[in-house]
């Protein structure tokens, strides 16, 4: 009786743990991003708390408070946060490519296409991106915020922020998206949140 009662015990032990051990690989979600054979995971989710994050094997940086990270099915973004207020709504999300990611004239183009659904002509474009806000990452890395907000819209509603910060052999694109008057009060919390991106743990 006694030998029984002792693997019955055993038995318990070993099933609470093995069921604890499970629950703890379901809670991490991978992922691959479109860079060849690079793994990465989530670490953390649900309302962000303003401490810096690690998110991917390259990548960290500090999220502003209420910016709440979603769960992205995306192979393209290594992450997305979405920015409530009142009954206005944004997105921001975070996409790396190889190189300088098409380049910096053809991406501002396409996202000025996008937003007016007109064409921009070279002379344009070209004046446009001289204007935009250059800056620095705190660690160094150079970065453009491309401003669309005063750009009329096709709604007249929404709009955009992208940052692009050039790292070693990729650029990641940071672009937020969504009501006008949400980017606006924002926009500063957008600009320090790009300047907190760095590479490395």
């Amino acid at each position: 009786m006694k030998i029984i009662k002792s693997l019955l015990k055993i038995s318990i032990i070993l099933g609470m743990t093995l069921i604890f051990i499970s629950c703890g690989k379901n809670d991490v979600r991978n992922y691959k991003e479109q860079i060849p054979d690079n793994k990465t995971g989530h670490n953390f989710h649900g309302e962000n708390t303003g401490l810096t994050q690690t998110v991917t094997k390259e990548f960290r940086w500090s999220a502003p408070k209420g910016w709440i990270l979603e769960n992205s099915k995306s192979k393209l973004r290594i992450a997305t946060f979405s920015i409530r207020q009142k009954k206005m709504n944004a997105i921001c999300t975070l996409i790396p490519l190889h190189g300088d990611g098409g380049g910096l004239d053809a991406n501002v183009r396409m996202w000025y296409g996008t937003l007016t659904g007109k064409d921009i002509s070279d002379n344009k474009l070209n004046i446009f991106i001289k204007e935009q806000k250059r800056f620095k990452t705190l660690s160094g890395r150079k970065g453009v915020l491309i401003d669309l907000l005063k750009t009329e819209s096709k709604d007249n509603t929404t709009s955009m922020l992208i940052s692009v910060i050039t790292f070693p052999g990729k650029t990641l694109f940071i672009k937020m998206t969504g009501d006008k008057d949400i980017l606006r009060s924002n926009k500063d919390k957008f600009i320090n949140f790009s300047k907190s991106i760095k590479m490395g743990k």
